[in-house]
């Protein structure tokens, strides 16, 4: 249940806790519609993206003024809004890509994970690195010069990107 605090405007849970940033619930049904919809208009398969679907749509559908999420759903499907339609879009896939994006993930991976790689393959000497899912290339480009650092020149390298 959600009610209403009048002191602060806000919408609490049960709890007391804010709603204002949690995902909204989506229904099995309006789930496939609005993965349907993706799929056959532009090609994106989400099916195994709920909790992303409900995480990133969530704010924008409160902030259009939705109640729910199957409102937000009927209303896409039945008016294809060009600018909820690029707002789905948009909040749905990662629409940048640069040299050395996200600082934290490449600190913690070479803080971590290569020199893990490295305890593990000290008898192979081979390092072999897969980064899926790169659009231009960066991201496995952003791992080349360190891992070459962390490893040696003693450590043959494969990078690969897809």
């Amino acid at each position: 249940m959600i009610e209403l605090n009048k002191n602060k405007d806000k919408a609490l849970d049960e709890t007391g806790v804010s709603t204002a940033f949690s995902p909204m619930m989506i229904s099995d049904a309006d789930f496939r519609r609005m993965v349907d919809f993706i799929k056959s208009s532009y090609g994106i398969d989400l099916s195994q993206k709920k909790q992303l679907i409900t995480g990133r749509l969530s704010p924008a559908i409160r902030k259009l003024g939705y109640k729910s999420f199957s409102d937000f759903v009927n209303h896409l499907l039945e008016k294809r809004d060009e600018s909820e339609v690029t707002l789905v879009i948009n909040k749905l896939t990662t629409n940048y890509t640069f040299f050395m994006r996200e600082q934290e993930h490449l600190d913690y991976f070479y803080k971590n994970i290569i020199p893990a790689l490295v305890r593990r393959h000290q008898r192979d000497k081979v390092l072999s690195i897969w980064s899926a899912g790169c659009s231009s290339g960066s991201r496995r480009s952003s791992t080349s010069p360190s891992t070459n650092a962390a490893t040696r020149p003693s450590f043959p390298k494969r990078a690969a990107a897809t």
